[in-house]
């Protein structure tokens, strides 16, 4: 039997500062935060999540199939060479509050590993690397989201990771 879904929503700030959501003693730097408005985030009874009226899939490089591995860094130049769009930290923040609006197939594994969605629109630099290291050695990371042990998690990911096939970008396609 089919799981019943019913539709959930809530506002999200996409113009806020991500900075809320970390405490006084995180040091870091935002490179990248994209967005602007207040929008309605829906999970609706198709099983999607929803940010405005635009639907938001779950996108995977063909140079991460099967057991193929990308840079982070060559993941977003892709992601952004694409006709899409992209989410930031705002709504990342809100579906780890909520997560009953996280569809289903987020909360799945993907060949017995943890899926991991990346919110491409939020980039950060970590404070003391920018007093430790030289420009060129500087590693900035991206926002994910996911699921494990039945709980909504998130973390950071090195623009400089490689990511298999359970690294997947949350993308609005237009």
């Amino acid at each position: 039997m089919k799981e019943q879904i019913q539709c959930l929503e809530g506002l999200v700030d996409l113009g806020e500062s991500p900075s809320r959501l970390f405490s006084k003693n995180d040091l870091f730097f935002t490179i990248k935060h994209e967005g602007k408005g207040i929008v309605e985030v829906e999970l609706r009874e198709d099983g999607y999540l929803y940010v405005g009226e635009e639907r938001v899939n779950l996108f995977l490089s063909d140079r991460q199939k099967g057991n193929s591995e990308i840079e982070a860094n060559d993941l977003r130049e892709e992601v952004e060479s694409m006709e899409c769009g992209s989410l930031n930290m705002n709504v990342l923040d809100h579906l780890f509050r909520n997560p009953e609006l996280c569809p289903v197939d987020w909360k799945k594994e993907k060949n017995g590993k943890v899926l991991y969605v990346i919110f491409w629109d939020t980039i950060i630099r970590d404070f003391y690397d920018i007093e430790c290291a030289p420009m060129d050695l500087l590693v900035e990371y991206v926002p994910c989201f996911y699921w494990e042990n039945g709980n909504a998690h998130w973390g950071w990911i090195s623009l400089s990771s490689r990511l298999g096939d359970n690294f997947m970008s949350a993308i609005i396609e237009r």
